[in-house]
């Protein structure tokens, strides 16, 4: 199992079809975790057992978040993880029994966490997967490990390393060590501080496989990953410097393509630098294109701060949106910032014949 995280980033060969989905989140896997989303649910709950020392009280105080009920329950760090990856691969791998183990790779975001519990997280993937521990790749260092594993798994593709990427991320901020540290730097979610975020949890996957491969009589892909590009914010909230959206709006502007019609998929959470650095970036953007067709669409409203697996997830939620025909235009846009610098965007697409095919029915 590779934990490599060294930097570079090479260009993103083309569309990759999105050929299967798993997620393990509060509302169940990747099917009905978007029609929860599409119906505008929460499941966020009071949490009498975890629990963080108030900073103006001094007291023991109840938490409320999204927990996975009944698959997370008892587990800490990386065995947490290790469980919400595994049930995510079993959606993924049931959709899709075409997939030969030892003809894939595995490429797996995390949060910041230790060498060793990175490969523990990692071992549990590959035992879900019935795949060698060596064709799991981990990135545990947050945003931009997604983006990393997007692009390994993109190259292993092009130089036919293999016919199957899996590509995911994990997180959870259901976690009372964790929960502490957010909420002694004000950025936990309570009644007394309403601007803070709700902590959530979750595990995404997506199959990627050249278009030529998803193809060999199978349905066709509901959707196409064609874009994955990066930025970095010098004016951000860990600097503690005044936001000005910059990066955010590049990407934007990178990634709109040329139709007025489309969905944004944003992680704004409730924290309020994160709500200035959007509103700048839209006001930059706006400037220079119509945004006024463009839906816009924020998980965490269903799901609570779901951290790095947040990219992965919406880009699940956008390939459902196509399959069952309720999404906005044929271009979907994924960007991510936080709290550091490094800003991530994934542009998801509706194929070419299935936009074809919808127009003639409308």
């Amino acid at each position: 199992m590779s934990t490599d995280c060294s930097a570079g980033a090479a260009p993103w060969p083309g569309p990759l079809a999105i050929s299967a989905l798993g997620a393990a989140t509060c509302f169940g896997g990747m099917t009905t975790a978007a029609a929860a989303a599409r119906a505008g649910l929460s499941r966020a709950r009071d949490l009498p057992d975890l629990t963080y020392v108030d900073d103006k009280s001094k007291e023991s105080t109840s938490a409320s978040g999204s927990p996975i009920v009944g698959v997370t329950d008892g587990f800490e760090g990386a065995g947490r993880l290790g469980r919400m990856s595994a049930l995510a691969v079993e959606e993924l791998t049931s959709a899709a029994d075409w997939v030969h183990p030892r003809r894939l790779q595995c490429f797996l975001a995390l949060p910041a966490m230790t060498e060793d519990e990175a490969r523990l997280v990692g071992q549990s993937l590959a035992r879900a997967l019935g795949a060698p521990a060596d064709l799991v790749h981990v990135h545990a260092f947050g945003h931009r490990g997604t983006g990393r594993a997007l692009r390994e798994a993109a190259e292993a593709l092009r130089a036919g390393r293999c016919d199957h990427a899996v590509v995911g991320a994990c997180d959870s901020w259901v976690d009372a060590v964790r929960l502490q540290q957010i909420a002694d730097v004000g950025r936990l979610k309570t009644l007394n501080h309403p601007v803070g975020f709700t902590p959530g949890e979750a595990a995404a996957f997506l199959l990627l496989e050249r278009p030529r491969a998803a193809g060999g009589g199978r349905r066709p892909p509901d959707a196409l990953l064609t874009d994955v590009r990066e930025e970095i914010e010098e004016n951000n909230h860990a600097a503690d410097r005044p936001l000005t959206g910059r990066a955010l709006a590049r990407l934007l502007l990178a990634t709109l393509g040329q139709g007025d019609r489309g969905t944004l998929y944003l992680d704004l959470n409730g924290e309020e630098f994160r709500a200035a650095d959007w509103g700048m970036a839209l006001v930059r953007a706006q400037s220079a294109r119509d945004l006024g067709g463009w839906a816009r669409k924020m998980p965490a409203a269903s799901f609570g701060d779901t951290g790095v697996a947040l990219s992965i997830l919406a880009a699940g939620l956008a390939t459902r949106a196509f399959a069952r025909g309720y999404a906005v235009g044929d271009r979907a846009l994924v960007i991510v910032s936080g709290e550091g610098p490094e800003r991530l965007a994934l542009v998801i697409e509706r194929p070419p014949a299935a936009a074809t095919a919808l127009g003639a029915r409308g």
